[in-house]
């Protein structure tokens, strides 16, 4: 008998591998789908990092009150001053960045790659959320969406009080849906929760309350059970303020009063450029594509193709309660967004990022299900869009403080080995450069309030004073040695003390 070669038993070998392998993944098939997505998500949040972190004054600024927070074992009770009005949010958001600190005490960068995990857990959340929404296709369409998000891969690395707000909402929405589903008062507890944490960490999130009547008219609670756990879940995230008012007079609930009784009106809607003409046909598209789809031609189409497939749905009667209260709580938000009398910025619409990349997810699965290649040709159109915005973005990215600070912070520490420092800020002008060299000193346990006095201040200003420079050009900024004056000559001099422990006190306890 004949023997077969050596050659065809691999042949065979080979296939039944492929016939088991092809198994596998058609049995685990959305879990596969789901790590690729994690794993684009991760690279495009990640790559070329080094340039990419936010390193400005806002960073370093809460970075210092989260460390010294940490160092000194204090809770900060409320978090920084609003850029509406004289008045703070909660401490949630230092109390993120503390845990981050606390980890890894002597790396800077630490809570950037906190919040950076936070943005990609938060593609893994939006696929489940989808999947709860929809089906397992869903799921895996709004995370490719998120994935890819421009805005998303953007505020991943950019340490401001805005920045939770996307995983928050995310939050909200993921209650609504389970509560709409189960009925369960837990769920309508977590979201009134997830709503008032929004708002205390950054006043943006106020306008996620809209979901809340929204949920209740669509879905009825028990009356008293229910408002027992609605005004539950709003309390808790609010004892941190509360705290801090009835400790200090109610200075905070005094100032929040007066800027939205009176002083917000000051400002007009007109000068604010909030013509609903600009708001919805200019604001919006540029919005929508920069949170996905990458260029205005594709927000146009999203915006306007979302529109006929709302009045399509609705007409044919095919838009379920949940999607109800999404897309009504979306459309309250953006009403109430528009009257806000502040200048409106990208990060400014992080908290309504879950709602667009879900109402684009459903505007592709509707198309999808007419016509599958259209819905395919469609998600792609997006997704080349975005990622030829992301490249650009990741790819023209640079922290040219971070490595300017670092350079300043190596010439010092070579110039006095055995010193510790207090740093000053001449008029307060140059903190974008001055606080994060306190942040990056304080990593290296060279600060101290007795430690040898220096003050940063422009090139241009320096020539006003005696003291020697220590680092610096005749065009940008330098670092003076103020070690030969008294307090009393650099408070008359207009220098001002930024050391972690007066940061901390003109944020926490400044009354």
């Amino acid at each position: 008998m004949e023997r077969l070669p050596y050659g065809h038993f691999l042949n065979i070998g080979f296939w039944i591998n492929m016939k088991r392998y092809r198994k596998f993944i058609s049995a685990h098939w959305f879990g596969t789908c789901i790590l690729l997505i994690i794993l684009l998500s991760v690279f495009l949040r990640f790559y070329n990092y080094e340039n990419r972190w936010g390193l400005a004054y806002d960073q370093a600024h809460d970075a210092i009150v989260a460390r010294y927070a940490v160092e000194n074992h204090k809770i900060p009770l409320v978090g920084p001053f609003s850029s509406a009005g004289p008045f703070q949010t909660g401490g949630e958001w230092y109390w993120f960045i503390m845990a981050a600190t606390f980890f890894s005490p002597n790396a800077v960068i630490t809570p950037w790659v906190a919040l950076t995990l936070l943005y990609t857990l938060f593609v893994l959340l939006i696929i489940f959320v989808g999947k709860e929404l929809v089906n397992e296709k869903f799921g895996l369409i709004v995370g490719l969406l998120a994935a890819v998000s421009t805005a998303q891969i953007a505020q991943a690395t950019n340490l401001t009080n805005q920045s939770p707000l996307a995983i928050i909402a995310l939050g909200a929405i993921w209650s609504m849906i389970i509560y709409a589903k189960t009925k369960k008062l837990k769920y309508l507890f977590l979201l009134a929760l997830f709503v008032s944490l929004a708002s205390t960490i950054h006043l943006q999130g106020a306008a996620l309350i809209v979901i809340l009547p929204i949920t209740i008219i669509f879905k009825r609670p028990p009356f008293v059970k229910g408002i027992i756990a609605l005004l539950l879940g709003i309390f808790i995230p609010l004892v941190p303020i509360i705290l801090f008012d009835l400790n200090n007079n109610f200075v905070n609930s005094h100032s929040m009063l007066q800027y939205y009784l009176y002083d917000q009106y000051k400002i007009s809607l007109d000068v604010l450029g909030r013509r609903w003409l600009t708001y919805t046909g200019v604001f919006w598209p540029n919005i929508w594509s920069h949170v996905i789809g990458g260029n205005m031609i594709t927000g146009y189409i999203l915006t306007i193709g979302l529109f006929f497939i709302t009045l399509y749905s609705f007409f044919k009667k095919r838009i379920q309660g949940k999607w109800c209260i999404l897309l009504i709580s979306f459309l309250l938000a953006v009403i109430v967004l528009r009257y806000t009398r502040t200048p409106l910025y990208d990060s400014y619409v992080v908290f309504l990022h879950p709602f667009i990349i879900l109402l684009t997810g459903w505007l592709i699965y509707a198309v999808y299900k007419m016509k599958k290649s259209l819905g395919v040709l469609l998600l792609i159109v997006i997704l080349a869009g975005s990622i030829i915005k992301d490249v650009r973005q990741i790819g023209n990215a640079e922290n040219y403080t971070d490595f300017q600070v670092k350079n300043w912070k190596k010439t010092l520490i070579s110039q006095f080995p055995s010193s510790k420092f207090a740093l000053y800020d001449h008029q307060y002008k140059t903190v974008n450069k001055s606080l994060p060299l306190v942040l990056y000193l304080d990593s290296d346990r060279k600060i101290s309030d007795n430690g040898l006095r220096i003050g940063m201040t422009f090139a241009t200003m320096s020539g006003e004073f005696k003291q020697p420079i220590i680092v610096g050009d005749k065009t940008g900024h330098q670092i003076l040695d103020l070690s030969s004056s008294t307090s009393a000559q650099l408070k008359n001099d207009e220098w001002v003390f930024i050391n972690p422990s007066a940061i901390y006190k003109s944020t926490e306890e400044w009354f």
